[in-house]
């Protein structure tokens, strides 16, 4: 999972969409204010992610200026961004 700072909260991105339902893991987001982007494609290799933050890093950091931290949320390959319930 990679970690960027972002003003007062975390940015994190990784592939686990399952980080949802685990309350551990939530409770550690929610304290520590972070920002959860999830990849949500299948069989994505790590270029193909990089390309997709690359290509979409602008439209990821206007989610985050819009909702305010924590939470999860999803991006697929096209760049459409979902938030998740916490």
């Amino acid at each position: 999972m990679a970690t960027v700072h972002w003003q007062k909260s975390w940015i994190a991105i990784g592939r686990d969409k399952n980080i949802c339902y685990r309350e551990p893991e939530k409770a550690a987001l929610i304290q520590a204010s972070a920002c959860l982007i999830v990849i949500r494609a299948k069989n994505i290799t790590a270029v193909d992610i990089a390309d997709l933050i690359t290509s979409h890093i602008n439209r990821i950091y206007r989610f985050i200026k819009k909702n305010n931290a924590p939470f999860i949320a999803g991006i697929t390959r096209d760049g459409k961004i979902t938030k998740y319930p916490l």
